[in-house]
């Protein structure tokens, strides 16, 4: 996990995850200082970036530019036409066809939300354990030291987005529509897809926040 940060204090979130063959995918792409792109060529070469969703294209151009120009760019199916007018031809595929060729082992589509929503991915990391990554569904920001007064005023009590592991307010109003089937969709479905793949979830992560 790299995390970086937005001209608002709000902390966000790039994943890498090793592949076979000593390649690597990156999650939610950001732009990084020489040193930390030492770090990541050194776990190998990036194959796959992902674009989450369409709040998270910032740093997309900028990244594949400068460290990866031969990786593949996918996102989600539900908002590729979105991206594509954004982004022109950067995007080349689809988080769905990743899930196809076993890169990732499983993407779910969240229930209770709008299409396009959120799409959690699942990876296998070993061991029989699994990592549940998460876009904008849930937050979990505890250490806000670096956030300054008037971030820390904005992130508790107009978006709602400061503690532990948790739907933001902003979230609640604007993005979820059902909320007893985004509750199953977490509690049930979730399970439901791990037991099937033999996985054990042993880490959530999220684009802003701690694992």
């Amino acid at each position: 996990l790299v995390q970086g940060s937005l001209p608002f204090p709000l902390p966000r979130n790039m994943i890498i995850v090793r592949l076979e063959e000593q390649k690597i995918l990156v999650w939610s792409p950001i732009a990084v200082d020489d040193e930390m792109l030492g770090k990541i060529k050194a776990l190998g070469e990036v194959d796959v970036v992902v674009i989450p969703s369409a709040h998270h294209t910032m740093d997309t151009k900028v990244f594949k530019n400068r460290v990866a120009p031969e990786a593949r760019v996918v996102c989600p199916a539900s908002i590729r036409d979105a991206l594509h007018e954004k982004l022109g031809t950067l995007v080349t595929g689809t988080i769905e066809e990743e899930v196809d060729k076993g890169t990732i082992k499983a993407a779910l589509t969240a229930a209770g939300m709008p299409e396009g929503g959120e799409l959690a991915l699942v990876f296998d990391v070993g061991d029989g354990d699994a990592c549940l990554v998460l876009c904008d569904l849930l937050f979990n920001i505890i250490d806000v030291s670096g956030m300054g007064a008037v971030g820390r005023f904005v992130g508790t009590h107009i978006f709602g987005s400061i503690g532990p592991l948790h739907v933001t307010k902003f979230g609640k109003r604007f993005f979820v529509k059902d909320k007893a089937a985004l509750a199953e969709w977490l509690t049930t479905t979730v399970r439901t897809t791990l037991d099937g793949l033999g996985l054990n979830l042993a880490v959530i992560t999220v684009a802003h926040g701690v694992p």
